[in-house]
């Protein structure tokens, strides 16, 4: 009964000179179908527990109940996880989706099957049938399996201030600590003072301070960056973080590996694609991983992105995946890191992305040398910064602060957890960081089709007045034979010219998809 004896203590079992004594061991038995005994007897040592192996046999008309059986074996075994209509399973600190093949062969490890030999008239072992083992895997809503949603690997924090610090699945959330270390853990105090998250703010930016980032807000978002690194399983949604610079060298990417190295993952750093379609399957691809990090580098082409927008601004994503008819589903749990020298946003992606700029202001940024090797340190001493982290979003949480920002939509948890926390930083002056929101209206402002917009109002103002025009007269206008309007062709040949001419569908649409919103209070 792995509810009633986890956690429970329990003598030693191999040290009699220890008297027996009950506070010796502790008995994790929700550890991913690892269940073990550890024991502080001699500096410590981890007894492997394991289940009497049941007997299975395979005749006619019991399909029903041996795959009762079989599923009833799964779930206290702990091993194999739901995640929509699809089995996963861990390991060690990952997860990944369950072929037929690899569940007959751990269904051959999970039971003994039995079948009767016609020659000698006995029963014999054999393996689990493919068969059977295909049928598990199609009883998708009749598993009641756990529902897994991600896999930490360190401890983490809810936003009502929760702390996960204990290894194995966490029913309330739907995420599984793989934290086989946790007896060097020093727990997180439930009411830290002042003077601790002070100190635990000053390690957590030391890897950092000798970045040249641009101003408090760039100081701001990559701050929120680092604290949703250490959260993000645990928010429904989140920013992407944007790390631009005018220069190649100049550590963006070296910045974003950093916070990859705090979520504990190790991404392969990639590029955003030729086209929306590639990217689209980037994200499912990940997505089906459990990734905790995804790191798009180098923005080579102006980026526009139904498929990111929605990654990042919906608890619950999907698609289907090139080339097949596999829908994968799931709950987006990375933290996404662009970057790009001075790199082009279109649209409402801006929205979406919390800019971060770094300017080292020098010809030759890559021949820089930094004092302390800032990636090697966060690996090193990753649970150290979480803890640090922690600390933070702690005392923020208890100390009643509330930014007056406004909540950031589709990203309302974020904003008063994560936001909330740098925003509360810079009021106490520990560090001086702005409001990572506001690198939002800097992407608008820089944004292409914010400035065609406001192109265009200003245009049709001049040429219609008050009383306004429709597409087909302000194409008329601008291409007239007899005089035609140049400043008003050029901006409607720059939102919708096609091979020299107008097309007014074109120009219509594009207008319609902008309606009702407000460019410099027009």
């Amino acid at each position: 009964n792995p509810d009633k004896f986890h956690n429970t203590r329990f003598a030693d079992p191999l040290e009699p000179e220890y008297g027996n004594d009950r506070r010796i061991s502790r008995a994790n038995l929700k550890a991913a179908g690892k269940p073990y005994l550890w024991s502080h007897a001699h500096g410590g040592q981890r007894f492997t527990l394991h289940r009497a192996v049941q007997t299975v046999t395979l005749e006619g008309g019991e399909l029903q109940n041996i795959s009762r059986k079989l599923l009833e074996l799964m779930r206290l075994d702990g091993v194999v996880f739901a995640r929509e209509d699809e089995l996963v399973r861990l390991t060690d600190g990952a997860a990944q989706p369950v072929s037929h093949e690899w569940l007959q062969w751990y269904l051959s490890g999970l039971a003994r099957f039995m079948q009767f030999d016609n020659r000698s008239k006995k029963g014999k072992i054999v393996d689990c049938p493919l068969s059977l083992a295909r049928l598990i895997g199609a009883l998708s809503g009749q598993w009641n399996l756990p529902t897994l949603e991600a896999v930490l690997t360190a401890p983490s924090m809810t936003s009502s201030g929760r702390v996960i610090q204990e290894e194995g699945f966490d029913r309330e959330t739907g995420l599984y600590l793989h934290f086989p270390v946790n007896e060097t853990w020093q727990t997180v105090p439930e009411h830290p003072d002042e003077q601790t998250v002070e100190a635990a703010l000053e390690r957590l930016w030391k890897p950092f301070e000798a970045f040249p980032f641009v101003s408090p807000v760039d100081r701001g978002g990559f701050l929120a960056a680092l604290l949703t690194a250490i959260v993000r399983p645990l928010l429904p949604t989140a920013p992407g973080f944007l790390l631009s610079a005018p220069v190649a060298g100049s550590g963006k990417t070296l910045l974003a590996l950093c916070v990859a190295a705090l979520c504990g993952a190790t991404p392969g750093v990639s590029s955003a694609g030729r086209d929306e379609d590639e990217l689209g399957k980037t994200l499912l691809t990940e997505l089906r991983r459990f990734s905790r990090c995804i790191v798009l580098d180098n923005l080579a082409r102006p980026l526009e992105s139904e498929s990111l927008c929605a990654f990042l601004s919906t608890p619950h994503y999907s698609g289907r995946l090139l080339g097949t008819n596999l829908t994968i589903s799931g709950r987006p749990v990375a933290v996404v890191l662009l970057t790009g020298n001075n790199p082009t946003i279109i649209g409402d992606l801006n929205r979406r992305l919390i800019r971060i700029s770094v300017d080292p202001a020098c010809e030759k940024p890559h021949d820089r040398r930094f004092d302390l090797e800032p990636l090697n340190h966060v690996q090193e001493h990753r649970l150290e910064l979480v803890r640090a982290g922690l600390l933070i979003l702690k005392a923020a949480q208890q100390s009643g602060f509330r930014h007056d920002g406004g909540r950031l939509a589709s990203f309302e948890i974020w904003s008063d957890f994560i936001r909330n926390a740098v925003v509360w930083i810079g009021k106490k002056q520990w560090l001086d960081v702005g409001d990572p929101a506001a690198s939002i209206d800097l992407s608008f402002a820089v944004d292409p089709e914010t400035n065609r917009l406001k192109t265009l109002q200003n245009e049709w103002k001049r040429v219609f007045g008050k009383r306004g025009g429709t597409v087909a007269e302000a194409i008329r206008r601008a291409t007239g034979k007899n005089a035609p309007d140049e400043d008003l062709y050029d901006v409607l040949n720059e939102i919708a010219g096609e091979r020299g001419t107008i097309p007014p569908r074109r120009l219509g649409n594009w207008i319609s998809r902008h309606e009702g919103r407000i460019v410099d209070g027009s």
